[in-house]
């Protein structure tokens, strides 16, 4: 923190300043309206899931994931932009987009096997590392 600004949750590790400068208004969020702009994609990701747990459709349960991963993608957001920790949003954000591609593309495959198996490792091979801090 070049500013000399003390933050709650400890040296910020994050290589960049997204938008704007850190902990100005606060000393818990580092970009403050960063993070109040998150709000209303919980609220968007909590509709999705009433409406996912309304609707008995056969793709229900797949649209209840998405919007639970997407729930938590915006969480991640929030934890990034309130503490200026890197990587606590890029593997929820490569995850749903995995997600995204499988309700996407599921009905038309001809093999239906080979597509969930190619997401499935893609995801561990980025997660693992990612989660480790190895990039």
């Amino acid at each position: 923190m070049d500013d000399g600004i003390s933050s709650f949750w400890g040296p910020v590790t994050s290589t960049i300043e997204c938008c704007e400068k850190n902990y100005v208004y606060s000393s818990y969020i580092a970009e403050f309206f960063n993070t109040i702009s998150n709000v209303p994609g919980i609220i968007l990701a909590l509709i999705g899931l009433l409406n996912a747990l309304r609707q008995h459709l056969r793709r229900g349960l797949v649209f209840f994931t998405y919007q639970t991963w997407h729930w938590q993608l915006v969480i991640c957001c929030i934890m990034l932009h309130c503490n200026a920790h890197q990587h606590s949003d890029e593997t929820p954000m490569v995850w749903e987009m995995l997600l995204y591609l499988y309700i996407l593309y599921s009905p038309d495959w001809h093999y239906k096997s080979t597509m969930p198996t190619f997401i499935f490792l893609y995801g561990a091979a980025f997660g693992v590392p990612s989660s480790s801090n190895w990039f």
